[in-house]
């Protein structure tokens, strides 16, 4: 939906101009004269404002923003149709526009917000309609709504940091390879083409460099390697969309200790979260398990969490049903026992999450604190291998004179 730029008279006949977001002219002039504007004047957008609207995908900042504004509608007292048709109102990109249109016009028609949003899948995920759902069924849809709005913005930050502390590091990387290929383009070719005369034996290294040389001589080569990569990488990208690709990924992640641990604390971060929420909101343990399993969006997570649940049905407690998950915390599971223990299951579980969210933090700091020397490092190492390469060539002929 692009902006139409507006220029009109308000109730004081004071001239006001401006930009406002809108599907079409009516729907501009409908928006303008709710707001008392009289003689109104509107700008059309630009041919391709409407196109590159299109291109902008739904950020999880345009989430997270939405999320809230919901949610204090509908801690107001606003009802749900009244706060979906507020929210159309605000300037959002166009799949999250249509997805919450779609929920609109659902609600209009009797359904529920969560059986609404569950018909727009790529927009809201399962931990968002499952929150939703839990609050419907226990009259506490305002506060599981602001619960997601939180997790929400928890991600964001996340996110926000990560991309912080990646922004040098990608910087360095991007000049080193445009310095290696303007070496290996321009510079290498004519320094090796004069130097070493036809017939030398060179070492091994020495004739490598000069094969990738030569290599990066031939564009079409070129082209076709790294359209045979970009070709792999969607596939592959395609592959981990599915749910066999995203089980296979865990399933190999989970065979190295590092990866493991770290995963598994951001899955235990989640489940964690959303049992409690479950439990607060009045569920049973049971239906709290299974809200985690279905919200979690994880085929891989989701598969041990119906196999805890169905250990819950048979009667075993709720902390040894996580011990049985290979890759659980055994912090999450010691807070859990302790939380059976005292009937205060709801505490214990987000005092654990809380804590396991700070290790996470703690593993991305430094890992993106080690990234950069990594870099360097790299960077030097194919410095070092370029002069090797020549260096000890010279070295010999200047031994033969």
């Amino acid at each position: 939906m692009p902006y139409y730029g507006y220029r009109g008279l308000s109730s004081s006949k004071r001239s006001i101009t401006g930009r406002v977001w809108a599907t079409d002219e009516k729907h501009a002039l409908r928006q303008l004269e709710d707001r008392g504007l009289q003689k109104i004047f509107l700008k059309p957008p630009l041919p391709w404002s409407a196109w590159l609207e299109r291109l902008r995908p739904a950020s999880a900042q345009d989430h997270a923003l939405c999320c809230r504004q919901l949610a204090v509608l509908l801690k107001s007292g606003v009802s749900i149709s009244n706060s979906l048709d507020i929210l159309l109102r605000q300037p959002l990109p166009p799949a999250l526009y249509r997805a919450y249109q779609t929920c609109s016009t659902s609600v209009q028609q009797g359904s529920s917000l969560s059986a609404a949003m569950r018909k727009s899948r790529g927009e809201f995920d399962e931990f968002y309609v499952g929150l939703v759902q839990v609050g419907e069924q226990t009259g506490r849809l305002s506060q599981n709504v602001l619960d997601v709005s939180d997790y929400l913005e928890r991600e964001m930050g996340l996110r926000a940091k990560v991309r912080g502390a990646l922004t040098y590091p990608l910087i360095v990387t991007t000049l080193s390879l445009c310095m290696a290929y303007l070496m290996v383009q321009h510079v290498l070719p004519r320094f090796i083409n004069g130097l070493f005369p036809p017939g030398m034996k060179l070492p091994w290294f020495t004739q490598t460099l000069i094969g990738v040389t030569h290599l990066f001589q031939k564009p079409s080569l070129v082209l076709l390697a790294l359209g045979l990569l970009a070709t792999l990488g969607l596939m592959l990208r395609g592959y981990l969309r599915t749910e066999a690709g995203r089980v296979q990924l865990y399933e190999t992640l989970m065979k190295w200790k590092p990866t493991r641990d770290f995963f598994g604390k951001i899955m235990a971060v989640r489940t964690a979260r959303t049992l409690a929420t479950g439990v607060e909101a009045g569920l049973t343990v049971s239906a709290a398990l299974k809200l985690a399993s279905t919200a979690s969006g994880n085929p891989y997570l989701a598969r041990y969490l119906d196999i805890a649940c169905e250990d819950l049905s048979d009667g075993h407690p709720l902390a040894r049903c996580f011990r049985a998950i290979p890759f659980a915390p055994p912090m999450l599971c010691g807070f859990i026992e302790l939380g059976e223990e005292t009937s205060a299951l709801p505490v214990v579980l987000r005092k654990s999450a809380e804590m396991l969210e700070l290790e996470v933090d703690e593993v991305i700091q430094t890992f993106t604190q080690l990234l950069e020397p990594i870099l360097v490092g790299m960077m030097g190492l194919f410095v070092g291998f370029v002069l090797i390469s020549l260096f000890i060539p010279i070295y010999q002929m200047l031994g033969t004179v």
